[in-house]
């Protein structure tokens, strides 16, 4: 770790050398929104550099025109690249990826024009996947998978518009699926099912605007049990 900060450290150093980095204290916010050098008529096109402390970069951006365009780090305290991405005209966009200490991933997706649209992806530091999915305008919208800290599926499920709508599925360690229902706009409608971890049916029933209207029971050896209709 001390060797590569030591080689990011030596770049960045030859880049303020030669001119391709602009202290970002020298810097200043026009007109609202634009960047510009300090004494400069000229919005400022160039890449910038801001320090935690002397030697160590709080951030790397580049700006076109006085906003930010192009690519972008981020550094924590400790000299550890933080998060990488990159702007259009002063606004997110495209892939964006952000780190644990230590270099390990916690998440990456898609930006466009400043709020996440795309894939997305989160991490636990254990590096097991925590969860993935679609993001539309900011939100959840489409199928999302879900997994344990020991990397186990456990639940999938489908959203539109940030909330539930469709299929969801929930899942045993061993792979089988535990019970799945259905949600329409974010409430429960339609048939659930679920089973015992032998395969063995446990429950089925219905559910009309987020109450169960009727379901039927089975032991793990499949002896059905009484029909129930708690919320008639």
């Amino acid at each position: 770790m001390i060797k590569w900060f030591f080689l990011v450290l030596c770049f960045i150093h030859s880049l303020l050398v030669v001119g391709q980095l602009t202290e970002y204290s020298s810097l200043e916010e026009k007109e609202g929104y634009l960047t510009f050098k300090k004494g400069e008529k000229e919005p400022f096109s160039g890449t910038a550099v801001k320090w935690h402390s002397p030697g160590k970069p709080q951030f790397i951006i580049e700006y076109v025109e006085g906003l930010e365009n192009g690519k972008a780090v981020f550094y924590n305290k400790a000299g550890e690249i933080e998060s990488t991405g990159f702007y259009l005209d002063g606004m997110e966009h495209g892939l964006w990826q952000w780190y644990y200490p230590g270099k390990k991933m916690k998440a990456t997706g898609y930006f466009k024009s400043g709020t996440a649209n795309g894939f997305w992806v989160y991490y636990r530091e254990n590096g097991t996947k925590e969860r993935e999915g679609n993001v539309k305008n900011g939100i959840e919208d489409g199928h999302w998978m879900y997994w344990n800290d020991k990397g186990l599926l456990i639940n999938e499920r489908d959203y539109k518009d940030g909330q539930k709508d469709g299929l969801e599925i929930w899942y045993y360690s061993s792979g089988k699926i535990m019970i799945q229902r259905t949600f329409v706009n974010g409430i429960e409608n339609g048939v659930f099912t679920g089973w015992f971890e032998n395969g063995q049916k446990q429950i089925e029933g219905n559910a009309k605007n987020g109450l169960v209207v009727r379901y039927q029971e089975w032991d793990i050896n499949g002896k059905a049990l009484k029909i129930q209709t708690p919320d008639e």
